[in-house]
């Protein structure tokens, strides 16, 4: 009966230690990285025309990607081409996918205050960002795509609808 004991604490020891190791070598890829951009958000995005607003919609991904970081693309991505097909055609909308640990896109990181895969939209006025958000609530949807989609609709109406 005891040998039976020690081996469960043995097994659960080891699937501690493993989970802690993922945990830091995770938050480690975004965390570590170097805030040495000066470049704000509103600079990083592609300006857009005088007098227009533009939204990005961003996933922001590592080279390291699990099944839910490419089920957070897919479903972003879906929701997106479904909804807002004449936003992205007219550019009011746009989509981007980027991995925060290549070299050029590292400022993201800070930027955003990212500390893992992420949806954030940024609202651009006249070249200038007047507003960000991270959705983090994706995470929190994972097992609902039809909810996932939703939310990622509703956020994203918000910031087209936005006026000034």
């Amino acid at each position: 009966m005891k040998k039976k004991h020690w081996i469960t604490a043995g097994l659960l020891l080891f699937v501690a230690v493993a989970v802690a190791a993922l945990v830091v070598k995770e938050t480690r890829t975004v965390v570590d990285q170097p805030e040495t951009s000066a470049v704000a958000p509103a600079e990083a995005a592609a300006a857009p025309a005088v007098n227009t607003a533009t939204v990005v919609a961003y996933y922001f991904h590592g080279t390291a990607r699990c099944m839910s970081c490419k089920t957070i693309e897919r479903l972003t991505n879906e929701s997106i081409q479904n909804n807002f097909a004449s936003q992205l055609k007219s550019g009011a909308l746009q989509w981007k996918v980027i991995n925060v640990e290549e070299g050029d896109n590292r400022h993201y990181a800070g930027d955003y205050k990212l500390y893992t895969k992420s949806v954030v939209l940024s609202r651009m006025e006249n070249g200038t960002e007047k507003r960000w958000k991270n959705l983090e609530e994706v995470w929190n949807r994972l097992g609902d795509e039809d909810g996932f989609k939703r939310y990622i609709k509703t956020e994203i109406e918000g910031f087209l609808n936005q006026k000034g």
